[in-house]
């Protein structure tokens, strides 16, 4: 697979944004495809990956294809499935599920029959994933796409090229009909379909348009000056990519001719090979992957208005380069969807790329060409922004989260797709201003006798004086005992004495500066031998449903305490040497009892440890000039327009950070199904990407793990049905057994119930409320077995 770059202007400065690591060498005659697609309502985005790799003696292939789907409004991410695709169908999804294939290699001359022939289509809801019906199909015809209401098949068992047509009739299709080409295209207006006849012997190539219903001959424009790649029927025009051999190499063009008289209007060569109209057939969007750049051509006046550069950096020999375009819902944007899974979002009125969008394994980021991110731990934590020097090597690199708290917006890709675009920010300048850090003693492989060692760090400000130090162990944000600020010329030294667990430990440093820039991390291991020690689990759980102003009060919040302590206690035997827990409801759930529980818990936990806090009741954002996320105790009696009635007997987001800090464990899981006042939901409306921003960065700072019911725009929602909050009910059922995924080993792991939550609760509330929530959940700490499922 190709690695990437994709360039942005910053003061006169080329910064690219990359996929971390070196670029993997490609294989001659392999390939990766990525497909991205958005419905007419522009509710859900698809993106499906096609990865294929060819054996060195070329009689054997292997294809991983994978599906994601993106829900857009809340810019959350829904589901990812192996050997299947996904393609919009009259508002349904058709999801075709292939032969389990995944990795395994095929003769090359059974590949397309054996590993893509034998599908099945499902068409389903997209919101609960639920089956309406299945698509079926003739034996030999695999499912190739769909347009407009339309379903396109191939026969790969056939010798010579074929594409049928069908249209839905119930649950049955109806063949529409039979066109000699391996692939068609419909036009704008859905009345034709266009493909290309080819005749290499006498090198004349036929452009091929058929009307759908049949009746009338199909048109033929004879082609001489090249080889012709895709079609595209406009009300006014005919487009074609072709491909030119001549003196100066290959070359990829696009000719535009009258619909009518077939007459060239006009060629414009080297500009790519994708042809995709916005709705209102004003302009044409092309990519030409070699040269990695996209086009945009103004058909009033036949001129390319914009070019931009989407650069690859390819090593060794190089493989074909299948980048293709798409136009977005209604059809003022477009995603450009390269190979190695980072799409660009290109507006049309704007004239330019606006955004990159990344999706790998069920992890996803998109990134605002105005440096605001979005996204999850696990896929910003893949991207880098680098700078290059003139021979091509790398000069400087930057994280994601260099300017985290500035540049984290929850819903940007909701906001993005309304076209609703700030000015570029200064990325070079971000850059230049975040500290660089080092950990100077240990040194990297150290071997420690003792349970404790001392880590010494060096910082180094850039412009932007230095605030912390931060300094992890196996991904748990450590307090130590800090000596303060020391300067060695002209940077800064905090020393730090922590606990190690037996074997291998991962120690880390991070600066941040006064602005909130922060520094790459610095890392080290450093191994312990020492003995191995038990392994306790400690859980404190609060749930308020009695408030003191009885307009707050909630019916199922202690409930749901009470049932995730019972199935921790049930489930975690055998995992765990001892497992204590501290329960706090209602009237008991004060602030002054819930700190002391905190504290309580960290004068005993030990770095092997594991600990679970769990929240159900109010949560709320402060309204003074620095708001913070406050859990709303027993004794709230106004959540809004009274931040000290907040302080007085609520507990912030960072007082619940520097508590779990305390606690050695280094192993947390924070779980918060918090939810708004039903007469608030306007004024969280506000509030809510504010709260969602302020959770995520609770998790980011102390390295726990992260399960939030609350996101933005959104409210934690109670039924009757389940008896239980949502959240919580989902989080039973996959503490219960059904988040165990992957070897289905019964041990349900804290990832595992992240993943099983974000993809059951949008469909849990969907199908109980009829409006989707979404979870926001955080997790780049370390994974680990909580309890055993059924």
């Amino acid at each position: 697979m190709f690695g990437i770059v994709l360039v942005t202007k910053a003061q006169g400065q080329d910064l690219y944004l990359s996929v971390k690591g070196e670029p993997k060498e490609v294989k001659p005659g392999s390939s990766s495809i990525v497909i991205g697609s958005i419905d007419d309502d522009r509710k859900y985005l698809v993106i499906n990956h096609q990865d294929t790799e060819v054996s060195s003696d070329y009689t054997k292939m292997n294809m991983k294809i994978s599906a994601n789907l993106l829900d857009l409004e809340s810019g959350e991410f829904l589901y990812h499935g192996r050997n299947q695709s996904l393609y919009f169908f009259e508002n349904n999804l058709a999801s075709v599920q292939y032969k389990d294939i995944w990795g395994q290699y095929i003769d090359t001359s059974k590949f397309l029959e054996e590993a893509l022939g034998q599908a099945t289509t499902d068409v389903i809801d997209p919101r609960t994933r639920q089956r309406r019906f299945l698509l079926s199909l003739p034996d030999g015809q695999s499912f190739a796409g769909v347009q407009k209401d339309l379903v396109l098949s191939m026969n790969f068992s056939s010798a010579s090229p074929e594409t049928r047509l069908w249209r839905r009739s119930g649950e049955t299709l109806v063949e529409v009909g039979r066109y000699p080409f391996s692939s068609g295209t419909l036009s704008t207006d859905g009345q034709y379909l266009t493909g290309v006849e080819h005749d290499y012997v006498q090198n004349k190539h036929g452009l091929m348009i058929y009307p759908v219903e049949g009746g009338a001959s199909p048109e033929r424009i004879t082609i001489t000056d090249g080889v012709p790649l895709i079609t595209l029927l406009s009300k006014k025009y005919l487009f074609y990519s072709y491909m030119k051999t001549g003196g100066d190499g290959v070359s990829h063009n696009i000719r535009v001719l009258d619909r009518y008289t077939h007459q060239v209007v006009e060629d414009f060569k080297d500009v790519g090979v994708n042809l995709v109209l916005d709705q209102r057939e004003k302009y044409l969007v092309s990519h030409l992957g070699s040269q990695g750049k996209a086009i945009m051509i103004d058909l009033e006046s036949m001129r390319i208005v914009m070019e931009e550069s989407v650069k690859y950096v390819k090593p060794g020999e190089s493989s074909t380069e299948t980048s293709i375009v798409l136009k977005v819902g209604k059809g003022e944007q477009f995603l450009i969807c390269n190979p190695n899974g980072i799409l660009n979002l290109l507006s049309a009125k704007h004239k330019k790329v606006i955004a990159d969008i990344y999706v790998s394994d069920g992890e996803w980021v998109v990134v605002a060409r105005d440096g605001r991110v979005d996204g999850t731990a696990g896929a910003i934590e893949q991207l880098e922004w680098r700078s290059y020097d003139a021979e091509g090597q790398i000069t400087k690199r930057g994280s994601l989260t260099t300017a985290f708290s500035q540049s984290f917006t929850p819903g940007l890709l909701s906001a993005l797709l309304k076209d609703e675009v700030s000015e570029a920010s200064d990325l070079s300048q971000v850059m230049s201003q975040r500290p660089t850090v080092q950990i100077v003693n240990p040194e990297d492989g150290y071997v420690s006798k003792d349970a404790q060692v001392t880590v010494m760090v060096e910082a180094q400000p850039q412009g932007d004086p230095i605030a912390e130090i931060l300094l992890y162990v196996n991904g748990k944000l450590v307090e130590g005992e800090s000596r303060g600020f020391k300067p060695v010329n002209d940077r800064f030294a905090q020393s730090y004495t922590v606990s190690l667990i037996k074997g291998e430990n991962v120690i880390a440093a991070k600066a941040v500066s006064i602005k909130g820039y922060e520094s790459g991390r610095d890392q080290i291991r450093v191994q312990y031998h020492g003995m191995q020690a038990t392994a306790d689990l400690y859980v404190l759980a609060v749930g308020v449903d009695q408030y003191v102003n009885g307009a707050y009060n909630l019916n199922y919040a202690v409930s749901d305490a009470r049932s995730v302590v019972r199935e921790l206690q049930l489930r975690s035997e055998g995992i765990f040497d001892a497992v204590y827990v501290d329960v706090l409801y209602d009237q008991d759930a004060n602030r002054q009892r819930t700190l002391a529980a905190l504290q309580s818990i960290a004068s005993r936990a030990k770095p092997e440890d594991v600990f679970v806090f769990f929240y159900a009741g109010h949560g709320v954002m402060s309204e003074e000039a620095s708001p913070e996320f406050y859990l709303a105790l027993t004794g709230v009696t106004q959540l809004y327009g009274k931040t000290s009635m907040l302080q007085a007997h609520g507990v912030s987001a960072s007082e619940l950070k520097q508590l779990t800090v305390n606690i050695l464990a280094q192993k947390q899981m924070v779980v918060l199904d918090a939810c708004q006042s039903g007469g608030a939901v306007e004024a969280f409306a506000r509030r809510g990407a504010a709260e969602e921003k302020a959770i995520v960065q609770l998790a980011r700072s102390s390295g726990a793990t992260l399960l939030a019911s609350t996101g933005s725009e959104q409210y934690a929602t109670e039924f009757d049905e389940l008896g239980h909050g949502v959240f919580t009910y989902a989080l039973l059922q996959g503490l219960a057994g059904a988040a165990d995924g992957g070897m289905r080993d019964k041990k349900i792991t804290v990832k595992e119930l992240e993943a099983y939550l974000n993809d059951q609760i949008p469909i849990l509330t969907h199908q109980y409320h009829g409006e989707s929530q979404f979870p926001r959940s955080w997790s780049s700490g370390q994974d680990f077995p909580l309890v055993l499922g059924d």
